[in-house]
């Protein structure tokens, strides 16, 4: 939020100052001049919107400074141009529309790619988070089991089983989601046996939850 507010108030500066000069040192005022007036604010317009645009996933992940960027460079170089024109004053003034029509365009065609990139890396950072989120929710249902679990020969198996998630691949694919749902309802079925019935021999539902993660991780390396 700080970060917004002191673009906007830096670029408010400059536009501060150019309005001075503007009216201050200028003795005529053509259409030419008028036109670049006009694109310098219609710059700072747009360099508003896109400091208003950054957005921020869960996990603290940041996006948009490239669009930032983008928007700091379309603001100076509509701002040198239309200083530029002014100081030049031509009669013309399809050519400096022509110009600023250019830059705006271009800007606007980089700025749109730039929140297409951006949508796809948020897209991604979820999907790791969630992925994430799978994995660390397995873990700790299975240190908890082993917790609540006395001897070492019964800790075995969960142990192995608690490796094998921690060690099981991040990335996920659409596909795993199946067993990714089924190892999970493997370890409430072994924590709910257990609280059940304290002796119950907990190998055979590990053994299943390793199998279970062994073949997504199998689904994920046979998809790459």
């Amino acid at each position: 939020m700080k970060n917004k507010i002191l673009n906007i108030l830096i670029a408010l500066i400059f536009l501060a100052v150019f309005n001075a000069c503007f009216f201050t040192l200028i003795d005529i005022y053509s259409k030419t001049r008028w036109i670049c007036y006009a694109a310098v604010h219609v710059a700072y317009l747009l360099f508003f919107v896109s400091t208003q645009s950054i957005p921020k996933v869960k996990g603290g992940n940041v996006h948009g400074y490239p669009k930032i960027a983008t928007a700091w460079s379309y603001l100076f170089v509509t701002l040198l141009v239309g200083i530029i024109i002014i100081a030049v004053n031509p009669d013309s003034t399809a050519w400096p529309l022509v110009i600023f029509v250019i830059i705006t365009g271009m800007y606007l065609l980089i700025y749109a790619l730039l929140m297409k990139a951006e949508e796809h890396s948020i897209a991604a950072d979820r999907e790791d988070a969630r992925n994430l989120y799978f994995i660390r929710d397995c873990s700790e249902q299975l240190s908890e089991i082993m917790r609540q679990l006395a001897g070492a020969n019964r800790k075995k198996l969960v142990e192995q089983a608690y490796d094998a998630v921690r060690n099981a691949q991040v990335t996920s694919i659409p596909e795993a989601a199946g067993v990714e749902q089924k190892i999970l309802s493997k370890i409430a079925e072994l924590s709910a046996a257990l609280a059940a019935s304290p002796g119950a021999e907990p190998a055979p539902l590990a053994g299943e939850i390793i199998a279970l993660v062994r073949q997504r991780d199998s689904l994920i390396r046979m998809s790459r």
